[in-house]
């Protein structure tokens, strides 16, 4: 088994890093930020085998490395005349906004609304 970058270009070792074992699996090691390479932590690979009946292509596998980081989720301030309707907007960092999804908005533990906005008509 062989593993590909998605330009075709055959992939190696890099120790500490990326290692195809001899089972054919390939590993992606952690690392820290500072270490990120997008050859490595932001690419698409695919693998192929073969033995004497013929050679057989993966699909394509992208691989996008995710630093865990502490974030808050915090909703903007609105003002709003009375019989109006105020929109709250829950705001999410942008390095995490792909992977935050808004399940729903509650007020002392009690469930309002699901989705990233909520509507609220002051009377």
């Amino acid at each position: 088994m062989r593993w590909y970058l998605a330009t075709g270009e055959e992939i190696y070792d890099v120790p500490g890093i990326r290692h195809v074992h001899s089972n054919g699996t390939l590993q992606i090691y952690g690392f820290l930020p500072s270490s990120f390479s997008n050859l490595i932590n932001d690419n698409t690979y695919y693998c192929t085998a073969e033995n004497p009946s013929g050679k057989i292509r993966s699909q394509d596998l992208h691989i996008k490395a995710v630093f865990r980081e502490p974030y808050t989720v915090r909703v903007a301030d609105q003002r709003v005349m009375r019989g109006n309707t105020a929109v709250f907007k829950c705001i999410i960092p942008a390095s995490v906004e792909e992977y935050v999804t808004v399940v729903s908005w509650e007020k002392d533990t009690v469930s309002l609304v699901s989705g990233k906005s909520l509507e609220l008509k002051l009377l």
